[in-house]
């Protein structure tokens, strides 16, 4: 007689999304508040804002902290019942990267 095969336990791979209430969020955002304000007597900020061109892609490194942690249940037609759950960072720097 063989052994009984052992069911397989998904619980493992169980990822700890963040809940409320007894929900999972099924989206997770990162929003981004603040201003930054450059130097208009700087070279290289003058530089940076020159070279910016409309649609097309920036790298920046922004520093910040985070200052809110949000749960939303979406009661949006087509959106219903969807948890939301959103972390919003306020930049207090700024770091200009590579081009993307």
């Amino acid at each position: 007689m063989t052994a009984p095969a052992e069911v397989f336990d998904a619980t493992a791979y169980d990822l700890p999304v963040p809940a409320q209430d007894g929900y999972k969020a099924d989206r997770i955002h990162v929003r981004f508040t603040g201003v930054i304000d450059l130097d208009r007597t700087s070279e290289f900020d003058l530089d940076f804002v020159r070279a910016l061109r409309l649609g097309e892609r920036v790298s920046l490194i922004v520093p910040g902290q985070p200052d809110s942690k949000t749960f939303r249940h979406n009661l949006v037609s087509g959106d219903e019942g969807k948890v939301d759950y959103s972390v919003s960072i306020r930049i207090d720097a700024l770091e200009v990267g590579e081009p993307a």
